[in-house]
C-alpha cells in the first residue's frame, strides 16, 4: 500500500492511498472519498431499481452519469449489461477532475464507453437530446444518473438550482433521471418545479424521476 497527495478539480490536495488494483481518495476534512470499489450499496440499488422496476434493459439503454469518479461505477453497469445479453447499449461518465491512470480502462467495457473531464454544466451546454437518440426501434431509454458531490455528504448546490434541472431537461431530456442525495436534502421541490414527471420514487438515498413523454 502507498500513498501520496492528489489535487482535485477544486484545488483540494486530498489523500490518495493505492493497495494492489484498488485506490480511494481521502479527504477526511471535507468528508470526500473516491473509490475504485463499484460495488457501493447506492450503486447497486440504483441500477437494479432501473433494470428491475423500470426495465430499462429492453430499451436499449444509454447511461449517463453525471459525477463518475474513477468510473468503476460504470464497470458494474457494463457488467449487468453483458449479463443480461443487452445489445446497442451506452455509457457515459462526466467528471470534473481527470483521474489519469486511475481511471478505469477502457478496455474493460464490452459497451461503447465515454469520459468526460468537464464541469457537469459545461458538459451539459455541449450536447444535445438528439445525440443520445435515434430512430431505431425500439427507441432509446436515457438514463441520467446525479451524483454531484464535493464536500460532505450533500450534493454541491448546482443540484438545488433550478438552472441545473432546466440544462438537464434541454441538453440530454433523458426518460429517467436518479439523484443520489446522500444525507442532503431530497431534491423533488426544485425537480418537479421544472420537469413532467410521470412518476417519482424514494428509496433510500435515492430519488428516481421518471419523466413524462413529450416534456
Amino acid at each position: 500500500m502507498k500513498s501520496r497527495t492528489f489535487k482535485l478539480g477544486n484545488g483540494d490536495i486530498v489523500d490518495l492511498v493505492e493497495f494492489g488494483e484498488h485506490a480511494i481518495i481521502r479527504d477526511p476534512d471535507a468528508g470526500c472519498t473516491i473509490t475504485s470499489n463499484s460495488r457501493f450499496g447506492y450503486i447497486q440499488m440504483c441500477y437494479s431499481t432501473l433494470m428491475n422496476v423500470y426495465d430499462i434493459g429492453k430499451r436499449r439503454p444509454c447511461v449517463v452519469h453525471l459525477g463518475t469518479g474513477f468510473g468503476y461505477d460504470l464497470l458494474h453497469v457494463n457488467d449487468l449489461f453483458k449479463k443480461a445479453a443487452l445489445d446497442d447499449c451506452r455509457i457515459v461518465g462526466v467528471d470534473l477532475t481527470d483521474y489519469g491512470d486511475l481511471r478505469v480502462s477502457l478496455d474493460r467495457f464490452d459497451c461503447p464507453i465515454e469520459f468526460h473531464n468537464q464541469d457537469v454544466m459545461e458538459y451539459l451546454a455541449g450536447v444535445k437530446p438528439q445525440e443520445f437518440r435515434d430512430d431505431l426501434t425500439p427507441p432509446r431509454c436515457v438514463v441520467v444518473l446525479v451524483d454531484l458531490f464535493m464536500k460532505g455528504n450533500s450534493p454541491i448546490e448546482l443540484v438545488y438550482d433550478e438552472s441545473f434541472w432546466c440544462t438537464l431537461r434541454d441538453s440530454i431530456n433523458p426518460n429517467y433521471i436518479v439523484v443520489n442525495r446522500c444525507t442532503g436534502p431530497e431534491t423533488y421541490s426544485v425537480a418537479s418545479q421544472v420537469l413532467k414527471l410521470h412518476g417519482c420514487k424514494k428509496n433510500s438515498c435515492l430519488e428516481f424521476y421518471e419523466l413524462a413523454k413529450g416534456s
